[in-house]
C-alpha cells in the first residue's frame, strides 16, 4: 500500500474527518440520521481509496466522482431535515461542504485528463459551441 501526496484529498480527508466532531446545530447530528451519516462515509471512504489506490486515471475518476455524488446527499438530507435555518450553528454541515468541494475539486480535475487531448480539447469544443450561438460562427466546424 502506498500513499500518494495529493494535498486537496489530504484537505477533503481532514475536513470531513473534524466535520463529524462539529455541532451540527438544530439537526440530529451525523450519527442520528442513516441520511447523513452514509453519504458521509460514502465521501471519506472514496477519498481514502484515492490516496492508497494506484493511479489509474480512469477508475480513480470514476470513484471521485461517485463518492462527491454520495457525498452530497448528505447536505442536502440535513438541510431537508432541519426545521429552521442552520446558519453559523451548523459548523460540521458547513466544514463537509468545504471537504467536498475539495473532493470535487479532484473529480473534475480526473475526469478532464479522460478527454483524448486532455483539457485543451474539451475548451476548444466548449468554446466551439458557445460560437454557435453567437453571430461569427465557429471556423473549426464550418457553421
Amino acid at each position: 500500500m502506498t500513499f500518494h501526496r495529493d494535498i486537496p484529498l489530504v484537505i477533503a480527508l481532514a475536513a470531513a474527518l473534524v466535520a463529524l466532531a462539529l455541532p451540527m446545530g438544530p439537526l440530529v447530528g451525523w450519527v442520528g440520521h442513516m441520511g447523513l451519516i452514509l453519504p458521509w462515509l460514502a465521501a471519506v471512504a472514496g477519498a481514502a481509496v484515492l490516496l492508497v489506490l494506484p493511479r489509474r486515471r480512469t477508475v480513480a475518476a470514476v470513484i471521485a466522482t461517485a463518492a462527491t455524488v454520495l457525498g452530497v446527499t448528505g447536505p442536502l438530507n440535513a438541510l431537508a431535515i432541519a426545521a429552521d435555518p442552520v446558519g453559523f450553528a451548523a459548523p460540521g454541515l458547513w466544514l463537509f461542504i468545504v471537504a467536498l468541494g475539495f473532493l470535487s475539486w479532484r473529480a473534475m480535475e480526473l475526469l478532464s485528463g479522460l478527454a483524448p487531448g486532455g483539457a485543451g480539447v474539451t475548451a476548444r469544443l466548449v468554446a466551439c459551441w458557445f460560437r454557435h450561438f453567437s453571430a461569427s460562427g465557429c471556423c473549426s466546424c464550418g457553421r
